[in-house]
């Protein structure tokens, strides 16, 4: 049994029976008894259940707490704690998967305790969970997690009185034989460890990216974790699809938390993830078609730094002779910490290893090898993943359109293991010669020479163009319009013959922008940096009142995507400003076939911080019922009018192909100074006719494609039928409207220009 604890503790065992956050039933439950009132509940929680880190109520988990809070509840300071909870600085923060207060409507930022406490007293199984978004798509209410968590807590009671009345025998953890699997499922083991946080993310952004077709199974290996933890676990797979947890009755190693997953998976397929990795929307699929190939018998996605630079596009092992100590085994990293465009240097070259924190492999030859390997410690998914190769007599290959974030725990740990000079006599005896590589010795490609150490440019290779994308290397920042459009702009000068790649932040000032000709710094949200030894180009596309004339002087090149702005700050600042509008991307925003126009008004945007964006709220003012895909409308328009929080560039272009009409608007200072938004290229490159507020030279670059209004009866006009016959042009001129941008205002046309811009300087350079 857990330890008691000794002491007075009357005061703190009142304040929690008289508060809603204690749930008897819930912590009854927890310690697999029954207690003859509340108060005898309460005082026999401060006497054991805090220190063993319960906390009495399924919605709050103690693993959620800051450390100091944690602290003080298990030495039983719980009046405290509840204090702190029901406080300005508890209500800030996320309190379990299934609650966040901070989205509890009607809590007050100064007081919250009143709205907090009438929440926990008056729940019943309709209300709804603030903070919870089940992976199913299903109700987030207090009636679907009751009894789940009711259970668990039961299960977890018996076996912590099992365990401690009579103890719990191990029970074997590996896969050593082949048996049925269904066909072209995929089993995801994740290791599930202290960090529930997270291991919890992993899980999530495991399901939510594999997309809906996905035939995906969760296996949750979680091995001597505390209850706390369990709990936490528990909370955040319900309404998790197809997902369960194998729960080990002590601590195991990797392999042997790994084995046991193996053991349970049904898939064809096993994904081993690590706890901490995030994987990136679309992640499965280019992993299937990999392992697809001829040959292939394993496969890793494109494992990706803190940075959004590169930690892991395939491990080589390095030649014997060339490491410090030829007894041990070393692995190189090509291209660790370069931009991730640079992956595609590495087109059919096969890694010697696989990552441990993520890789794919069939399930039976996981089985033919007899399964990992305990005493490989910490080499076992290296020697598994060499098992399987040479008796598959297969190869290894790299998925770059697959992408894992590395979270800032598995960041640590990888650093922590690469300083590491932990060796394994067992793997040494293994491949006493070293394990074989499959990799060629020299190999060369995009200007790029490298004999599986550190690349180098090779002589002649292209003019290297590194871009600073002004958006962060996180999901979120994949959604930025910046991160489209600096994409756009790397396939424009790629399909020039130019070596281009970007860098997010905070890789701005990576080392390996030493290899780059060129230095362009998109200019929006972050000044830019010049570089010593390039050609230094600034292209300011929004913000324009952030820019200073001192900033613009230490380019080479200064562009704006406002003819404007670029003429009146070339006569104030005394630097050439150079127009350089906006663009598209044909490739992705064209008509395609017969133009429908049947689907409604859209408007593609986030809600921005400072308020709801003006044009859709003029439009539901006018009348209209404008459909709306972005993040941050939950509350400011009718739920049915939100259609989605992300739309993909594809999906983006077919709702402008088929909009009846697009809405589209402008920060106050690009429209004042005529920055015209990229998303008026795109909308009009579709075909599709435009509303947008006020801007400078619209109506001249859009020939009456896109039109603007003043007042709530110009819009409701605009995008009435009369409206559309009459402000606009017919079909056939809107073809040739569509046409032109795609011919003059494309992302190749604007890369072109920037070619000859930076040739011109070079020629004048010494």
């Amino acid at each position: 049994m857990p330890r008691r604890r000794p002491g007075n503790s009357v005061s703190s065992a009142v304040a929690l029976a008289a508060s809603p956050l204690f749930h008897q039933e819930f912590y009854e439950a927890l310690r697999d008894r029954r207690f003859p009132s509340r108060r005898a509940a309460a005082e026999d929680f401060i006497r054991v259940g805090a220190y063993s880190a319960y906390f009495p109520h399924p919605l709050v988990i103690a693993t959620y707490l800051p450390a100091r809070e944690r602290a003080a509840w298990t030495r039983g300071d719980v009046a405290a704690v509840l204090t702190y909870l029901t406080g300005s600085s508890g209500a800030a923060m996320r309190w379990s998967p299934l609650f966040d207060p901070r989205e509890l409507p009607g809590v007050l930022p100064t007081d919250p305790s009143p709205a907090i406490a009438a929440f926990f007293e008056h729940l019943s199984d309709a209300t709804a969970l603030p903070g919870w978004s089940p992976l199913d798509g299903g109700p987030a209410t207090w009636g679907r997690v009751r009894e789940p968590m009711a259970a668990f807590a039961r299960q977890l009671g018996r076996e912590r009185r099992a365990a401690a009345d009579d103890g719990v025998p191990a029970e074997p953890l590996t896969l050593t034989e082949a048996r049925p699997t269904v066909e072209g499922r995929v089993t995801a083991i994740v290791q599930f460890g202290r960090a529930a946080k997270a291991g919890l993310a992993t899980i999530h952004r495991l399901i939510r990216g594999a997309g809906q077709e996905a035939d995906l199974e969760v296996i949750v290996v979680a091995a001597g974790v505390s209850a706390s933890t369990s709990l936490a676990l528990a909370a955040g797979l319900i309404g998790a699809p197809n997902s369960r947890c194998i729960r080990p009755p002590r601590s195991v190693s990797y392999a042997l938390a790994a084995g046991a997953g193996c053991a349970a998976a049904t898939g064809q397929f096993v994904v081993l993830a690590e706890a901490g990795v995030l994987p990136r929307p679309g992640w499965l699929a280019p992993l299937l078609e990999a392992i697809a190939r001829p040959g292939i018998v394993g496969v890793q996605p494109l494992l990706l730094d803190a940075d959004g630079t590169i930690a892991d596009a395939g491990a080589a092992i390095a030649d014997p002779g060339q490491t410090q100590d030829p007894g041990q085994t070393q692995l190189t990293h090509p291209f660790a910490g370069h931009p991730v465009e640079d992956a595609t240097h590495l087109a059919g070259v096969p890694p010697d290893i696989l990552p441990r924190e993520f890789m794919l492999l069939r399930t039976q030859d996981v089985a033919a090898v007899g399964g990992f390997d305990p005493t490989m410690a910490p080499f076992e998914a290296a020697d598994l993943s060499l098992r399987v190769r040479l008796q598959s007599g297969g190869r290894f290959a790299v998925a770059p359109d697959s992408r894992v974030a590395l979270g800032s725990k598995a960041t640590r740990e990888r650093a922590e293991v690469a300083a590491s000079s932990t060796r394994c006599e067992a793997f040494e005896a293994r491949w006493p010669s070293g394990p074989p590589t499959a990799r060629p010795q020299v190999r060369r490609h995009g200007g790029f020479v490298w004999d599986g150490r550190a690349p180098v440019r090779a002589a002649g290779a292209p003019r290297r163009w590194g871009i600073a994308n002004p958006a962060t290397a996180t999901e979120k920042g994949d959604q930025w319009g910046d991160t489209a459009f600096v994409s756009a702009l790397v396939n424009g000068l790629r399909a020039l013959g130019q070596d281009a790649v970007s860098y997010r932040r905070p890789a701005h000032g990576a080392a390996v922008r030493a290899m780059d000709d060129v230095s362009l710094t998109i200019r929006g949200m972050c000044p830019g940096t010049p570089r010593e030894d390039t050609v230094n180009v600034l292209w300011v596309i929004s913000r324009p009142d952030e820019v200073t004339a001192e900033e613009m002087r230490r380019f080479d090149l200064v562009y704006a995507a406002s003819s404007r702005w670029a003429e009146a700050m070339t006569e104030r600042a005394g630097v050439t400003v150079r127009p350089l509008l906006q663009a598209t991307d044909p490739a992705l925003f064209a008509p395609r076939g017969t133009r429908e126009g049947g689907g409604g008004i859209v408007f593609v945007g986030q809600a921005r911080a400072d308020g709801p964006r003006r044009i859709v709220m003029d439009a539901l003012e006018a009348g209209l019922e404008p459909q709306v895909w972005g993040p941050g409308w939950a509350g400011l328009i009718p739920d049915w009018l939100r259609r989605g929080d992300h739309a993909p560039s594809n999906q983006v272009a077919a709702l402008y192909r088929g909009a009846t009409v697009v809405l589209a608007d402008h920060w106050a200072d690009m429209a004042r100074e005529g920055f015209i938004a990229n998303r008026l290229f795109d909308a009009v490159a579709c075909g599709a006719r435009v509303v947008s507020d006020p801007i400078a030279g619209i109506d001249e670059l859009f020939k009456g494609a896109v039109r603007t209004y003043s007042t709530l009866e110009d819009l409701a006009w605009l995008a009435s039928p009369s409206g559309l016959l009459e402000a606009f042009p017919d079909d056939d001129a809107m073809a040739g409207i569509a046409a032109e941008v795609a011919a003059n205002h494309s992302f190749e046309a604007r890369a072109r220009q920037l070619i000859r811009d930076v040739e011109a300087v070079e020629r004048h350079r010494p």
